[in-house]
C-alpha cells in the first residue's frame, strides 16, 4: 500500500495578488517538478495530479500552482476569450521559481518544469530565461514549436 505524500497548500505573493498551489513533498526528495498548466489553473487538474503521483512514487516532489490569481481566473472565465496569455504566464512561472529559490526546504532540489498542453510553450520560454536553474523540461500534450525557434535553440 502506497503511503500518502505529505501535501502543503502554499500561497505565493506576487504583484497582482496571491497565487495558490499544492506542494507535494515525498520523504527524502532531491528534485521538484513545477507543473505549468496553460489554462493557468493547474492546482485542480486531474491529469497533472495523476502525473504527479508517478513522480512521488519515484521520490520527486511536485508543485501544482494556479498561475492566475482567483480574480484573474474569474475575469478570464467571464470574458469567454479562448487561448492563453503566454507572457503573463511566463512571468508567473518566473515568480514561482523565485519563490522556490527562497524556500529553504526547496531551493536545493533539482528543478524541472512540466508543461501541460498550452503550458508547454510557457515552460520552455521560462526554462530559456532561467538557464541552468532548470534541469529538465517535459511536455505533456503540448506544442513546443509555439515557443519559437530562438527559445528552442536556447534550451539545452
Amino acid at each position: 500500500m502506497q503511503q500518502a505524500v505529505p501535501t502543503r497548500e502554499v500561497r505565493i505573493p506576487i504583484d497582482a495578488g496571491t497565487l495558490q498551489g499544492d506542494l507535494f513533498l515525498p520523504e527524502g526528495f532531491t528534485a521538484l517538478v513545477l507543473f505549468v498548466n496553460g489554462r493557468g489553473q493547474g492546482r485542480h487538474c486531474l491529469d497533472d495530479r495523476t502525473a504527479a503521483r508517478q513522480l512521488h512514487r519515484a521520490g520527486i516532489a511536485s508543485l501544482a500552482v494556479d498561475l492566475l490569481t482567483p480574480a484573474e481566473q474569474q475575469a478570464h472565465a467571464l470574458s469567454g476569450k479562448p487561448g492563453i496569455d503566454t507572457p503573463l504566464l511566463t512571468g508567473r512561472v518566473l515568480d514561482v521559481v523565485e519563490w522556490i529559490n527562497r524556500e529553504p526546504s526547496l531551493r536545493r532540489a533539482a528543478l524541472g518544469l512540466c508543461g501541460v498542453a498550452a503550458g508547454c510553450a510557457v515552460a520552455l520560454i521560462a526554462a530559456a530565461r532561467l538557464g541552468r536553474v532548470v534541469q529538465a523540461v517535459a511536455s505533456v500534450g503540448g506544442r513546443p514549436d509555439l515557443a519559437g525557434p530562438a527559445v528552442l535553440a536556447a534550451v539545452k
